[in-house]
């Protein structure tokens, strides 16, 4: 199928679409808000794992193991890092609350500042090892998603 035909057959069946997406994104916030005690601090973490992934995405190639490689990588490579003002401006979190969450981030051990002030993931063992967990329960929820839009459009 191509890409034309894929967006036609969405488009198609745009409210079943739009039921599964749902059925993904509701469980994957809540498994990140019972973990972390709000979304604010996750959507903070993410951005400040993103900037350091942005950094290592391009040195990781192929598929063997890609995640296992990605999870190692991202939790040994010291990568510049990010500050409050810019993960303010990008996540519209007003900085003083991304100031005292970062504080609670650093605190429970998931970052950590450079001399710099500059803001780098730096998980515990444990955090990341149940952060792991939740990411693996994530990425099968995503198969579920893909898997059951693509066998509806699949029907047309």
């Amino acid at each position: 199928m191509s890409s034309n035909e894929i967006n036609n057959l969405i488009k198609h069946n745009f409210s079943f679409c739009w039921y599964q997406f749902y059925k993904f994104l509701f469980p994957y916030c809540l498994r990140w808000k019972n973990y972390f005690g709000d979304m604010e601090i996750f959507t903070i973490l993410a951005t400040i794992i993103l900037n350091n992934n942005s950094k290592i995405g391009r040195q990781l190639k192929g598929i063997d193991s890609y995640l296992d490689k990605w999870r190692d990588k991202i939790i040994n490579k010291k990568i510049k890092g990010i500050n409050a003002m810019s993960i303010s401006e990008i996540t519209g979190i007003p900085r003083p609350t991304v100031v005292r969450k970062i504080k609670k981030l650093t605190k429970n051990k998931f970052i950590s500042l450079d001399k710099n002030k500059l803001i780098n993931f730096d998980v515990s063992k444990q955090n990341f090892k149940d952060m792991s967990k939740i990411q693996d329960e994530n990425i099968k929820s995503i198969n579920v998603f893909i898997k059951r839009t693509y066998n509806q459009i699949n029907l047309n």
